[in-house]
């Protein structure tokens, strides 16, 4: 953002926006805080370009009210060690 490296999105970073519906994450993107997304009704596919998801810090609702979308991760991700908001994620996981 403005030449700068994103890390992080804070709570509410995206809440409310009821256009998009897709997102792809860069790999350095590092914590989703709660309620990231809250409330993307047509937010349905959540792309995530990093090589494993351990070390990423996921809010426990980031995705509240995103009810239709599904988390894909590369598909030689390990997600077997899941721990904390990504524990509540993984019916949502999806591979590519």
């Amino acid at each position: 953002h403005e030449g700068l490296s994103v890390r992080e999105f804070t709570p509410s970073t995206f809440a409310g926006n009821t256009v998009i519906s897709r997102i792809t994450l860069p790999s350095n993107i590092r914590t989703i805080q709660d309620d990231s997304f809250a409330g993307c009704t047509r937010l349905s596919e959540l792309y995530f370009r990093h090589e494993t998801i351990l070390g990423i810090s996921v809010g426990l609702n980031f995705l509240r009210g995103a009810d239709n979308c599904y988390i894909y991760l590369r598909k030689d991700v390990q997600v077997a060690d899941c721990a904390g908001g990504w524990a509540l994620y993984q019916s949502r996981m999806r591979f590519y």
